[in-house]
């Protein structure tokens, strides 16, 4: 009967040491969470694709989901000849009369940007997919060959997470091959010659 008690009071005591390393390591995230948006401001002023033409130089914030990293590096410094002539091409300006368009009116610059865009979508999606299931294989080879069982309840989580993240991801990709698909296929019954979708 000693040794139950004494097994059930080192239990506890475990328990109760995971439970404060668990929340030590939460405030920390928390503290550096709340300096990070310090350093950056509260309510950073967000830059729309028609305005990211405009910059050369430098580099963007890059937000990476499910891994958690960020990293932010100073603005580029915006170039108002270059945005202006973006702009004029975009929204059909005088740009270049002599470019060819499609039956609708539309440019060889925007079938080349649109399905450009489109094409690095199921790109991105398509790593992502690779980073998921890499990041699978890692938790399930965890899970195995950890014996205390705190530890795999917590490598069990993360496996119910990535997942969601990887149903997720399959949907959003179907979806991104679908609308380039039908680009593709707009572009065709539009009378965009074929060059301007490779």
């Amino acid at each position: 009967m000693k040794q139950i008690a004494a097994i059930l009071s080192l239990a506890c005591l475990v328990a109760l040491t995971a439970a404060a390393v668990r929340a030590q390591s939460l405030a920390d995230f928390a503290e550096q969470e709340r300096l990070r948006r310090e350093t950056i401001g509260e309510n950073p002023e967000p830059i729309t694709n028609k305005e990211a033409a405009g910059y050369t130089g430098g580099s963007v914030s890059v937000i990476t989901f499910g891994g958690g990293t960020f990293t932010e590096d100073a603005p580029a410094q915006a170039d108002p000849q270059h945005a202006a002539g973006a702009d004029a091409s975009r929204d059909g300006g005088e740009a270049d009369p002599d470019e060819p368009t499609d039956f609708e009116g539309r440019t060889e610059g925007f079938w080349r940007e649109t399905v450009t865009g489109a094409r690095q979508k199921v790109e991105e999606l398509e790593k992502e997919a690779t980073v998921l299931q890499l990041r699978m294989n890692d938790l399930e080879t965890r899970f195995y060959s950890i014996d205390d069982g705190f530890d795999r309840d917590a490598v069990q989580k993360e496996i119910q997470k990535t997942f969601y993240e990887i149903d997720l991801n399959k949907e959003n990709l179907a979806k991104a091959q679908d609308e380039l698909a039908d680009l593709l296929k707009e572009a065709r019954s539009s009378g965009a010659l074929p060059g301007w979708t490779q």
